[in-house]
């Protein structure tokens, strides 16, 4: 979930006496707070909603936060709005009056409202420029009051989603901040605009530690992204798999494709392919297309439990996903052959051309190969010695 990665969303409460409050860290605090909400004090009240929802505790949460919010709470109304925004519990989504509420408690100084109440604007479908900006006025106000979820996202606003206010020097140096102070999605980010030269000069060894410092805490993204500069810039597969483990380990969304990619061209004695077989079955549970094209493939090496009948549907669904690689392997099982392999070549498949263009007859072989050379498709181009398809 979006607020899973923001480092600010934690528990918080404070001593009651003087109605300062600050994060949670120890249950004794928590029982404070417990002890000033049963007296009737709102704010209190509104922090233990909000430190129940964390807790996905969202019954009680969602009772103590209507009621913070209904004595005009800051913080109750965030809590209440994140209710909406994301449809918790037993409480239906209605993103329109989660942001009536999180615009609120903004405006009554709760810094990751704020934060939240930018996220969620920048986060629907096709935002509108009115509704961008007004994300980057809520980001810069939730980052000015110390959220660093709002200082990441406006970070990334800044680099590559407002259009027309771009700008990269300022998202560097908002990112960079950020990552000083704990955010990992904030490290991840500003790797990147140090390996890309956004915002200022490029620098790799600053770049790749901030990286691999946010992989090492759990950001399988920033995993994800190391292993495809491993393989794609660096050309270190074994390191780049390394990477893909770990992403793939920490979120399945992230790098199993990868990893079962690598797995499928590295392997030796059978051993890293059942690894890659079943990094190819996660992939495929969260990526119909390329995921299960690989997964298909996998399912009908005959050393790994293979299952032809499963590999035909799942191939079939890549290539209906426009995946070259499902409609190449389908183009292998039972009755597929030229048609399938056709679509693989007509979807930018490369290695299969010399096959597909040898199975056909002459005249449609010289029309195919002319189609696929002046498409930009080297190998259906005439041979260096004269000779041609």
């Amino acid at each position: 979930m979006r607020r899973a990665l923001t480092l600010m969303a934690v528990v918080v409460v404070g001593t009651v006496a003087c109605r300062t409050w600050r994060p949670i860290t120890t249950n004794d605090e928590y029982q404070r707070a417990e002890a000033a909400c049963a007296a009737d004090d709102q704010l209190a009240c509104g922090y233990v909603a909000e430190s129940l929802r964390e807790a996905h505790r969202y019954g009680r949460a969602f009772t103590l936060a209507l009621a913070s919010c209904d004595a005009g709470v800051g913080v109750g109304c965030a809590c209440l709005g994140l209710f909406y925004t994301d449809g918790l519990g037993e409480v239906p989504q209605d993103v329109s009056r989660g942001i009536e509420l999180l615009d609120f408690a903004c405006t009554k100084g709760v810094s990751w409202g704020c934060a939240d109440l930018g996220t969620t604007l920048i986060e629907r479908d096709a935002p509108t420029a009115e509704e961008l900006a007004r994300a980057a006025a809520a980001l810069e106000r939730g980052c000015d009051g110390g959220s660093l979820m709002g200082c990441t996202n406006l970070g990334h606003m800044l680099t590559v989603l407002w259009e027309g206010h771009l700008d990269p020097k300022r998202a560097r140096g908002l990112l960079l901040s950020a990552c000083d102070a704990g955010s990992v999605p904030s490290c991840r980010r500003a790797g990147l605009s140090l390996l890309d030269a956004e915002g200022g000069p490029v620098d790799p060894d600053a770049g790749y530690v901030l990286l691999e410092g946010a992989c090492g805490r759990g950001d399988a993204r920033a995993c994800r992204t190391l292993g495809e500069r491993d393989e794609l810039e660096w050309a270190t597969l074994p390191m780049a798999t390394r990477y893909y483990r770990l992403a793939c380990r920490a979120d399945a969304r992230f790098g199993c494709l990868g990893l079962a990619n690598s797995l499928m061209i590295i392997s030796d004695a059978g051993l890293d392919e059942w690894e890659g077989r079943d990094a190819a079955e996660k992939a495929c549970a969260h990526d119909e297309g390329a995921g299960c094209g690989l997964f298909a493939d996998f399912l009908l090496r005959g050393h790994l439990a293979p299952d032809p009948p499963r590999a035909r549907m799942l191939a079939e669904t890549s290539c209906d996903a426009g995946i070259g690689h499902g409609c190449l392997v389908r183009s292998r099982i039972d009755d597929g052959g030229l048609p399938w392999l056709r679509r693989a070549v007509d979807l930018g498949s490369q290695a299969p051309v010399p096959t597909f263009l040898s199975m056909l007859d002459g005249a449609e072989r010289r029309l195919e190969a002319a189609r696929l050379c002046d498409a930009g498709v080297d190998t259906a181009c005439p041979f260096p010695d004269g000779g041609s398809w």
